[in-house]
């Protein structure tokens, strides 16, 4: 089966970082969004992967490219769907009916991270074809604003557009779909649409069924508000997010890590320069390439790819620097050199290593 990213968006509501950074490439635990999509779909057995792109996220391309596997496990297929605007996420389906072929293709946004089993979702639909099904995972309406659903068995009898705590229903959207292209003729010839707003709402029609997948209780996480980026990198390290098992064995890190590293978990990304006289408390993501620089302490912080953090600063529970270098450091290629470093020193490891000196 074919799948669909939609990752010709912006994130325009993380404040002053929306001007310079793609939701797509958004660094959760020093890896952006789309790759966790990406490693989903591949997982789920997916042959190929449509990306739709435009003219302000060119660095979604240049970032996919530079994942190509070798030639002995090139993984899916990848296309890049042009859009000359944005056009909603209905427009794209519509406007992209030709990579569909006319086939169902699962659908999936490229700055959510959920923990959806979307060869289970595919095995579901195909089981009860649908015009579209939609991934659900129980929801508190009173907590949420997402979409909730109303079902009646593998089927459901409404789609509700964030109706807030009068929802009568704790299922909630997980923004993964299988669309079959049935679907598109709810949507408008021309102009934007958002088909969570303006189509899902309409369904079930006539002759188009709307599918549930109970995908169970996920984990699922926008990342495109400030607070819940910095949650999606504190619950990676905390062992709380589906993106936690992509990170690497903890270990006392490099010479001096130790040091330190007052308390973990802290995931340390390569090229980092941390002064010996500089102390972090976890759990911490250090991006790429950051410099820490002389008696500054970082506690419970995400620091952008690419920051400095100048002496004597206190950084707690911050999402820190600045975004001129993030999509250069994310774009290096991964090596046996340039890995990341899980350290959770345990209080002896601490004491034992408290007067190593240098940088690491």
């Amino acid at each position: 089966m074919k799948a669909l990213i939609l990752a010709n968006g912006r994130a325009t509501r993380l404040g002053p970082v929306s001007r310079a950074v793609l939701k797509a490439l958004l660094p959760v635990a020093n890896r952006p969004v789309i790759w966790y999509v990406l490693q989903s779909l591949r997982e789920a057995g997916v042959d190929e992967i449509g990306i739709t792109v435009g003219p302000d996220t060119r660095p979604v391309v240049d970032y996919v490219r530079a994942l190509e596997g070798p030639p002995e496990d090139p993984g899916p297929r990848v296309e890049f769907l042009w859009e000359d605007r944005r056009s909603g996420t209905g427009g794209a389906l519509r406007d992209h009916r030709a990579y569909l072929d006319g086939a169902p293709a699962v659908v999936v946004p490229a700055d959510i991270i959920a923990g959806v089993d979307l060869a289970a979702l595919v095995r579901h639909h195909r089981a009860h074809p649908a015009a579209v099904t939609v991934a659900v995972t129980p929801q508190d309406p009173a907590r949420w604003d997402g979409d909730f659903l109303v079902a009646d068995g593998p089927f459901a009898s409404s789609y509700l557009f964030k109706p807030g705590p009068a929802s009568p229903s704790c299922l909630g959207s997980t923004g993964a779909w299988v669309v079959d292209p049935r679907a598109l003729s709810l949507v408008p010839a021309r102009g934007f649409c958002d088909f969570s707003a303006q189509v899902l709402p309409r369904l079930p029609a006539r002759d188009l069924p709307l599918g549930v997948f109970d995908a169970g209780t996920v984990y699922q996480r926008d990342v495109g508000v400030p607070r819940r980026f910095y949650d999606s990198n504190i619950e990676a390290l905390t062992g709380s997010s589906s993106a936690s098992r992509y990170l690497p064995p903890a270990g006392p890190g490099g010479a001096g890590d130790a040091a330190r590293v007052a308390h973990g978990p802290v995931l340390i990304g390569p090229d980092v320069e941390v002064h010996r006289s500089a102390r972090i408390h976890g759990p911490t993501v250090i991006g790429g390439g950051c410099v820490i620089g002389p008696h500054a302490s970082v506690v419970s912080s995400v620091l952008l790819p690419g920051s400095v953090v100048p002496a004597h600063t206190l950084l707690s529970t911050s999402v820190f620097g600045t975004t001129d270098r993030l999509y250069a450091e994310l774009l290096k290629r991964p090596s046996r050199d340039r890995r990341d470093r899980l350290v959770d020193t345990s209080a002896d490891a601490v004491a034992r290593d408290a007067t190593a000196g240098g940088t690491s």
